[in-house]
């Protein structure tokens, strides 16, 4: 099965359902891809989920294709029955996203696990440290940056669309891909709107904008900072105790009142206010007089990080 190429539902391997959501259905096809199928079929933008599939696609947009790989359930073929989209391959996060119940029950590490209070039976979910906690918020923010940078609005940002880990280090990966909207394009599907993570600037109906996207990061960074599942733009942040010094609590709260209003800030200014050396970056090196060279960081400013991941892997390295 190569990237790119349509296949038939009659040639694909499908297993076991492992899971289902509001607008598909999840099966296994092996050990390292997923298959989604859609539950209404003719509501699905076709043409749009193709765009989707071929982006990045190519070798010249390599670095950002490892990236995706690495962090999002990316649409890698659309999967045709008698010349109608019913829905997608995509890839298998990996098992360190995943943890077992009391009956052995593999789980989705979601970021509810994260935003809430830890409760007994959540008991082989090891709770971050305050600095992986922060590191945690930094990467949901960096996620953000990126595919704001790569011209994406993502639509929805929730407890139940984000996986995290701790296994080699924090990390997150983004489920649903398949809601990103590519600049003003039309979107495959409509995003979900998950209860508690809804904008209320964003009028009824209305296709959401990155701004959104802000105010939904803005929720995610904050509650993982607080582990409070509730807590809004405007209230007062009290993040874990030992996790960041007073001066720094000070520029977060500043940021989380700041989304409350209508200038949300972007990801890079949450990236730029939380503490770097919780995150354990590095700062970039620089040849030929690109930013970052091969090696893209918090450190970039905003106008550098879109033009790196705008630029192909050739003209990166040159």
């Amino acid at each position: 099965m190569s990237t790119g190429e349509d296949v038939q539902l009659t040639e694909l391997p499908v297993g076991a359902k492992v899971g289902s959501g509001g607008q598909g259905d999840v099966f296994v096809i092996n050990r390292s891809l997923l298959y989604k199928k859609y539950h209404q079929p003719s509501k699905v933008d076709g043409g749009a989920l193709s765009q989707l599939v071929s982006r990045y696609a190519t070798p010249r947009w390599v670095l950002q294709r490892r990236w995706i790989d690495r962090t999002c359930a990316w649409p890698k073929c659309r999967v045709l029955d008698r010349g109608q989209v019913v829905g997608y391959v995509m890839a298998f996060a990996g098992d360190r996203f995943f943890w077992r119940d009391g009956k052995e029950n593999q789980r989705l590490l979601e970021l509810q696990y994260l935003v809430r209070p830890a409760k007994k039976m959540w008991g082989q979910i090891r709770q971050p440290t305050a600095p992986e906690r922060v590191a945690l918020a930094a990467a949901v923010a960096d996620l953000v940056r990126r595919l704001h940078s790569m011209n994406f609005v993502i639509g929805d940002v929730s407890h139940a669309n984000v996986l995290w880990t701790l296994e080699g280090g924090p990390g997150v990966y983004l489920l649903d891909c398949d809601s990103l909207q590519i600049g003003d394009r039309h979107r495959v599907t409509e995003p979900a709107s998950t209860p508690d993570w809804d904008d209320p600037r964003q009028a009824p109906r209305v296709p959401p904008t990155r701004d959104n996207d802000n105010y939904k990061l803005a929720l995610a960074v904050g509650r993982i900072l607080a582990q409070r599942p509730d807590v809004r733009p405007g209230e007062r942040l009290e993040p874990v105790p030992g996790m960041v010094q007073q001066d720094t609590a000070k520029a977060i709260q500043r940021l989380f009142d700041q989304a409350a209003g209508p200038s949300r800030p972007s990801a890079h200014e949450w990236l730029s206010a939380l503490p770097m050396n919780a995150i354990g970056v590095s700062a970039p090196q620089t040849t030929s007089g690109r930013p970052g060279g091969t090696r893209p960081s918090q450190y970039m400013s905003a106008k550098q990080h879109d033009l790196y991941w705008n630029t192909p892997y050739s003209e990166n390295n040159k």
